[in-house]
């Protein structure tokens, strides 16, 4: 069995990077203060390698730290002993990727960071070693690894920082999760590869995030649309002058939210659509309020429909472990409904997420784009319920209305079929930490028992 590559690009270019400005910022506290410099990260990554030497080269290393300044040295210092990284978000057990044959995990002690080792039994990947690992579920409950080379890695980093404008002049304000492909490719590569300084941030709180952008002036934010949904709701929020991208991804941006926000803030906010199995795939360069709308496909990305949604790019992974069909031969078919406008991609929805209503095809999006209308609607999401005799339309909403209200705001602008048959008042919408929504598990809370 051979390697994925005889040589690691991403080793390459931090050796341009950390040469080129070694004593120049790397990472920012967001009080405002320094963290490291690329010299730092350079030594500490040194010292990192050290601890890895007792495991035998093509080991899968975890590294479950959640966002912490460690990350970046860590990664170095896995590519240079011969470790396969492996991005775990702290809240996973290590049960859940043992299948990956995972040798030991770094995990945030109570005063430093500790190397617990693991006992699973080492993978025999099929074609070839990887380089790097991300766990995901891919289109099914199953959760899968993603196997990456270091060049695949390393293009993906130039689509999205050729695509934006990135250089290193900007400084990326990191809190949304660096375990998650979202935030390994538009915060942690870019550091490594182009330079481009980092805010190590864990408060995902909204305010906190105004505090942390002000002290820092940072230029670029990578966010979710809860953020700028919650600002809105803000009668005193503030965005700093310094701020001159402001990236959602994640979760669809509604429309709405990103009318509101230009009026209120005057700065668009640009969708990113992108994918675990292939890095980023489209971008909204003008920050379009429509709903699913995710623009061009990034420099060096290919986006075609046939009877599915095909990816191309010297980004897309070599493949699942365990194998699947949906990821291989440098193709990614996502599970997204991608439609073509005028300038661009819109997601009009998820294949498994539309509900059957005895054979017709409900497209939930569609209902939550109505429910959006409706004045005080702050959030919604919309699901099946199975119940006896056939499925239903359910939606749980965040507004100060009445549910029969809610049904017939719908039911003017909605076939009747249509409307939610139940609707459901909360005082939030539960997502993850990357503003995701799980459907099926919606369902099966609001299901009757």
């Amino acid at each position: 069995m051979g390697d994925a590559s005889e040589k690691n690009e991403i080793l390459e270019a931090w050796e341009s990077v950390r040469k080129t400005q070694p004593d120049a910022l790397a990472l920012w506290s967001p009080t405002g203060g320094g963290e490291r410099t690329f010299s730092d990260i350079e030594r500490e990554a040194g010292e990192w390698g050290q601890r890895l030497a007792e495991f035998p080269v093509g080991s899968v290393i975890a590294l479950q730290i959640s966002n912490h300044p460690a990350w970046p040295a860590l990664l170095l210092a896995c590519f240079r002993t011969g470790m396969i990284p492996l991005p775990v978000p702290t809240e996973v057990r290590p049960e859940g990727y043992a299948f990956c044959g995972a040798r030991a995990r770094w995990i945030r002690g109570a005063d430093e960071l500790r190397l617990e080792p693991l006992a699973n039994p080492p993978v025999d990947w099929p074609d070839c070693r990887p380089d790097f690992l991300k766990l995901t579920s891919g289109t099914t409950s199953r959760p899968r690894a993603v196997r990456f080379t270091a060049k695949q890695l390393a293009a993906d980093c130039q689509n999205i920082c050729v695509t934006m404008g990135l250089t290193s002049s900007d400084l990326n304000y990191g809190v949304i999760p660096f375990a998650h492909s979202y935030g390994f490719s538009n915060l942690l590569l870019p550091l490594l590869t182009r330079g481009i300084p980092l805010v190590v941030a864990s408060d995902p709180f909204p305010r906190a995030i105004l505090a942390g952008l002000a002290a820092t002036q940072a230029t670029v934010l990578p966010g979710i649309p809860s953020f700028y949904a919650a600002w809105l709701q803000m009668p005193d929020a503030e965005l700093p002058s310094s701020l001159r991208l402001c990236l959602s991804a994640g979760s669809p941006l509604p429309a709405e939210t990103a009318r509101r926000f230009h009026e209120a803030f005057g700065q668009p906010i640009h969708s990113f659509y992108g994918s675990s199995e292939c890095g980023g795939i489209c971008y909204d360069r003008i920050g379009v309020a429509q709903a699913g709308w995710v623009g061009e496909a990034l420099a060096g990305v290919s986006v075609t429909v046939d009877e599915s949604v095909q990816v191309t790019s010297d980004a897309v992974a070599l493949g699942y472990f365990p194998a699947d069909d949906a990821l291989r031969d440098g193709v990614f078919r996502p599970a997204d409904i991608l439609e073509r406008g005028d300038g661009g991609w819109r997601i009009v929805g998820r294949v498994q997420d539309f509900i059957n209503l005895d054979g017709r095809k409900v497209n939930p999006e569609q209902i939550e784009e109505c429910l959006r209308l409706m004045p005080g609607m702050v959030d919604c999401v919309v699901f099946g319920i199975e119940r006896v005799g056939g499925m239903r339309i359910g939606a749980l909403v965040v507004c100060d209305s009445e549910p029969e209200a809610i049904r017939k705001h719908c039911a003017r602008h909605l076939p009747a079929w249509q409307v939610p048959r139940q609707v459901f008042c909360e005082s939030h919408i539960p997502r993850n930490e990357r503003g995701k929504i799980n459907r099926r598990d919606l369902a099966a809370t609001y299901s009757p028992s």
